[in-house]
């Protein structure tokens, strides 16, 4: 299993709008540049949604996800890598634009304390 620090020198992809959106044209580029600033937070998943720490899947199943104490906040429980399936993605006035709900999605490790 790897540690936070060793995660945080792979470098890790971030999150792109494009792999979890298809946009049509209706789409501001301002409301995309929101919901990236967003999705910045979140490293990308591979197709199993492989928990980036333990490789165990998250999804599915036999998902490895677990729910946490704190509304749309849960865990790896194999591991205990920390990831959010609730999302509410707000404009740059911080009113919410939409929400995305049961969607895991793990923290990027640039996003975390050492703690």
């Amino acid at each position: 299993m790897k540690t936070l620090d060793e995660l945080k020198k792979e470098n890790l992809p971030k999150l792109q709008f494009d792999q979890i959106f298809k946009a049509k044209e209706t789409c501001s580029e301002s409301d995309r540049n929101n919901v990236q600033k967003y999705l910045d937070n979140f490293v990308s998943q591979n197709e199993k949604h492989e928990c980036i720490q333990c490789g165990v899947e998250l999804t599915g199943i036999l998902g490895s996800f677990r729910w946490g104490l704190v509304s749309g906040e849960g865990h790896c429980c194999n591991c205990g890598y920390p990831a959010r399936a609730h999302h509410s993605i707000k404009d740059e006035n911080e009113e919410e634009m939409f929400t995305i709900k049961n969607y895991v999605l793990q923290y990027h490790p640039e996003v975390l304390d050492d703690k």
